[in-house]
This record gives C-alpha cells, structure tokens and sequence, in this order.
C-alpha cells in the first residue's frame, strides 16, 4: 500500500443543516473517515484548499452560493479535478440532477440520508475514483514510454550503422535501411533470411 492509502481518509461535509452535517459526521466516523465541515460554498473552497479531502459531500440548496456552483468551482481547482464529489440533494427532478453532473458531480444522493448507505457509496465512489486515478497515471505514463519508443525506433531506423535484430532461431527479426544497404538485399528479403 502507498503511503496515500494508509491514511486516514477525509470526507469535507458542506451543508447549511447543521444536523445533517451532524448525521453525516457520525456516519463516517463510525466507519473510520475523518470529517471536516462547512456550512456554505465559501467556507467550503477554503476548507477544500486547506485539506485537500477525499470526497466532498455537497448540499444544493445553500444560502450565499448554491452547491452547483461550489461543484464548478471545486472542477476548476487542480486537486478538485478529479476529487469525488456526492451532491446530496432532496430535490430528485431530472433537471437538477442533470445540473449537477453538467456541474462536475460524480454522483448525488437523496436526502434524507441514510447513514449506512452514506458509508457504503462514499467508499465505493472513492475507491473507484483512486481505481480511475491510477488508470489515468498508467496511461500518461504509457503515452510517455510510447513516445520514447517512437523516437528510438526512428533514430534506429535512419542510422548510418547497419543495425539486425536476430531471434533466438538466428533469423532476422529487424534490419534497418544501413543494413540493407551494406548487405545488398530489400528488407522483405533479408527477414526471410537467417544466420547460418
């Protein structure tokens, strides 16, 4: 396990209710998070700076900032790209719910809120999130070891050294033009050949 996955992870609760943040808090630290609150969007972006947590549960209907734009505001953030964010909403309409995915939501959750399935979808969202997190390191660093490749591949092949691949059987794998060259054959001919 690295490091990231030892510790303790963090859930920031934003809701203007201060019982349901309660309720919330309880939940999750039954289960083993540590909470942070927020009762508004304002408070929340500097809490969100501060502690960088792993999941973010956000209210809808908030005065000062509603949380469809605190979820905007989070995307915009560098560590909130890709940070989970459980809108938690008792407005289950198609619209709103639209609204917050075209928002940046990874998922929402109804109020009111039931504790053991708050635990269980927090969890799962953020162990998928890190699943995807992964994926995408892996990929970034493939495009990188697939470039280096492309760059070898080509000063390999426009050397002025004749460069062969031969294969444990002693037939040629690869030639460059210099070996082809040097050695008076097309490349489809020298690869049927081998070495004798």
């Amino acid at each position: 396990m690295t490091p990231d996955q030892q510790k303790t992870p963090l859930a920031l609760i934003v809701d203007d209710d201060p019982v349901l943040r309660l309720l919330a808090r309880a939940a999750l630290e039954s289960s083993g998070w540590n909470v942070e609150e927020a009762e508004n969007g304002r408070d929340a972006l500097a809490a969100f700076q501060r502690r960088h947590p792993d999941v973010v549960l956000l209210d809808i209907m908030m005065p000062e900032m509603d949380g469809f734009t605190v979820c905007a505001a989070l995307r915009k953030i560098p560590e909130g790209e890709h940070t989970p964010i459980l809108v938690m909403t008792g407005q289950e309409d198609y619209n709103s719910i639209m609204r917050a995915y075209d928002a940046g939501a990874t998922d929402f959750l109804t109020k009111p809120l039931n504790g053991l399935l708050l635990t269980h979808r927090v969890r799962y969202i953020v162990r998928s999130s890190r699943v995807l997190q992964d994926l995408r390191a892996s990929q970034v660093s493939l495009a990188r070891s697939e470039r280096r490749l492309r760059f070898t591949q080509f000063a390999v092949d426009h050397a002025e050294d004749g460069i062969l691949w031969v294969d444990d059987s002693k037939r040629f794998m690869y030639a460059n033009e210099a070996a082809c060259r040097l050695m008076g054959y097309a490349n489809e001919e020298l690869l049927t050949l081998s070495i004798s």
